[in-house]
């Protein structure tokens, strides 16, 4: 067997393959039934939200296999599957989302959604890189739950703290969302899933 298929199956792959689409099905469905209700599109703030939450949880069971040790045996092999792995995952799992809210993109929509999802995937790459990478998606989701309960009002200068429940426009919040993804990144493919597992 090849190198890539071992890496990708150690990662579960099948099963968020099948898991993805589910998601995102369920994902446009909610999305198109909040836009009739009374506030429009801005309505969909909830499921931009927690779309790519979801979705990022189920890409970070693909970011460590059963053995972090055998990760780290081949260094050199193993930073370019990391960092391909990473930037492929998130790219279908961005596009994915983006599809399910098109009407009024602009308002909680695909922007918001891509935008969540960078954002909220940069975090659990950093979590799983520093801390741990069975309980990564717990800074993720304890983000979101924070930012969602307080609710800032973008005018209120908390656009780039509080990225996920912005509109998806390009400001701020876009700049902190990939700051995060950046800094991800850096630390995943450089240190492999932390030993702390």
């Amino acid at each position: 067997m090849s190198p890539l298929w071992l890496h990708l199956r150690a990662r579960h792959l099948t099963g968020v393959t099948l898991a993805l689409p589910l998601v995102v099905v369920l994902t446009q469905e909610v999305a198109q039934r909040l836009v009739v209700e009374p506030g429009g599109a801005a309505a969909r703030l909830p499921v931009t939200a927690v779309a790519p939450l979801v979705v990022t949880v189920l890409l970070s069971l693909t970011l460590a296999g059963a053995d972090v040790e055998l990760d780290r045996s081949q260094p050199r092999l193993t930073w370019r599957l990391r960092a391909g792995h990473t930037l492929a995952a998130l790219a279908v799992a961005g596009s994915a989302l983006a599809v399910t809210t098109l009407e009024e993109p602009q308002v909680y929509g695909a922007g918001a959604m891509v935008r969540n999802a960078v954002g909220l995937f940069g975090l659990i790459l950093l979590s799983t890189g520093l801390w741990s990478p069975r309980a990564n998606w717990v800074p993720a989701f304890a983000y979101t739950v924070a930012v969602s309960a307080v609710a800032p009002d973008s005018s209120s200068g908390a656009v780039w703290w509080a990225w996920l429940i912005q509109p998806g426009r390009l400001d701020p919040s876009w700049i902190a969302a990939v700051a995060l993804l950046t800094a991800g990144l850096i630390v995943y493919v450089r240190r492999g899933p932390s030993r702390n597992g």
